[in-house]
């Protein structure tokens, strides 16, 4: 538990589940409003995307920006706040931070394990962090207090330049697998995902926990500055090259 002035940040397993149940929620969403638009009849209607549509990708960023949270957030105590300031996030960034965050899915929340403010990449990028909203009613080890991650005797590139190039390596890393894929996997199991062989379930299974834990590497080492294009610089040689 947290004092009054200090911040209550939520863990991974929370938002997780949070995250977990805004996605039901969009595909309920989804479902009720494609389905209002067949009962209407109104597919060759130009309003039908705006209604099939626009209910889905207005809810959260309307719940979040209004009330403070997504249902997945209200449902596991939690609410969204900017980082500066204990206010409710603009409907801008809320919607932002949607579209960022559908996109990604539980990729978006692997920075969580390592960035101060315990933010995804939806998070840094809309400039919010998510916060337990009575952190008193929390079982201790549920409420997290401000992460150290910058080492001092270094300056280290912006949180957004640390977030775009780390999202790089991500892409690099995609392709890599993509082709990594292709060599291993027969073509059967890459083309038409029949894959029966045991050859191809093991190598399903190595490229499967190959990809997880670079994606958890590429995160944590990026947010430290120790990717190529985002990386940290001793204060010591920046001070030397001044002089």
């Amino acid at each position: 538990m947290t004092d009054s002035t200090s911040v209550a940040y939520a863990g991974l397993p929370r938002r997780i589940r949070a995250l977990m149940i805004d996605g039901l929620v969009l595909a309920l969403t989804l479902f009720l409003s494609i389905g209002l638009v067949v009962l209407m009849g109104l597919q060759p209607h130009p309003i039908a995307p705006f209604i099939g549509l626009g209910p889905a990708f207005m809810l959260e960023p309307l719940l979040v920006s209004y009330t403070g949270g997504s249902v997945g957030h209200h449902l596991t105590g939690l609410r969204i706040r900017p980082v500066t300031a204990n206010t409710r996030v603009n409907l801008a960034a809320a919607f932002f931070r949607f579209v960022i965050k559908t996109c990604l899915g539980l990729l978006s929340l692997v920075f969580v394990l390592t960035t101060r403010k315990h933010q995804g990449i939806h998070d840094l990028l809309s400039r919010t962090i998510v916060v337990h909203k009575r952190p008193e009613t929390v079982r201790g080890h549920d409420v997290l207090a401000e992460r150290t991650v910058e080492e001092t005797g270094f300056s280290y590139p912006s949180g957004i330049r640390r977030t775009l190039i780390t999202i790089g390596y991500l892409i690099l890393g995609y392709v890599a697998l993509t082709v990594a894929s292709l060599a291993l996997l027969s073509h059967n199991c890459f083309m038409k995902d029949s894959c029966r062989s045991a050859t191809d379930s093991i190598a399903i299974l190595v490229l499967g926990v190959a990809w997880t834990v670079s994606v958890f590497m590429t995160c944590a080492l990026g947010w430290k500055g120790k990717l190529y294009g985002a990386r940290r610089r001793s204060v010591a040689c920046n001070l030397h090259e001044t002089t």
